[in-house]
């Protein structure tokens, strides 16, 4: 009995991770997915040519992989997001990207400001967040040196 509950949690984690990973986190990953763990499990106890149990332990392996990153790189979601915000945002990024110094300097400087965030709305929030997040979990799971 607790091998069946065990199987359906890992099944459903499976699903959901998976889908995750492949539509929002990491759709260009070269990480995929094998196959639904829940069939893997179910060919390896009916005893299916090829289905060992190494098999079965290496889709394991894989999904407890890219769940990890995707925890690791939502835990540190704020804080990237943030750093890149701040490289674009910040006064210091606003004087550089403008070049500007003196006299109307200041104007330079809020024109600079006002151009950078025009663009930003609800919606390129959302999509550099989960840039963030994919980054950092494709460059864990992949073995990538991430930037924390």
């Amino acid at each position: 009995e607790l091998c069946a509950v065990l199987a359906e949690f890992g099944g459903g984690l499976d699903e959901l991770v998976w889908t995750a990973w492949r539509q929002a986190i990491a759709p260009a990953s070269r990480i995929s997915r094998p196959g639904p763990l829940k069939r893997t499990m179910g060919q390896f106890v009916k005893g299916e040519a090829g289905i060992t149990r190494q098999r079965v332990a290496d889709d394991v392996k894989l999904l407890r992989l890219i769940t990890a990153a995707t925890i690791a790189a939502t835990s540190r979601a704020g804080k990237n997001y943030a750093r890149k915000h701040l490289m674009k945002f910040s006064p210091d990024a606003i004087k550089a990207a403008t070049g500007a110094s003196g006299w109307g300097a200041q104007a330079k400087f809020w024109a600079k400001y006002e151009e950078l965030a025009g663009v930003v709305n609800e919606d390129t929030i959302e999509s550099e967040i989960m840039q963030t997040i994919g980054e950092a979990a494709r460059g864990l799971a992949e073995g990538k040196d991430v930037p924390r």
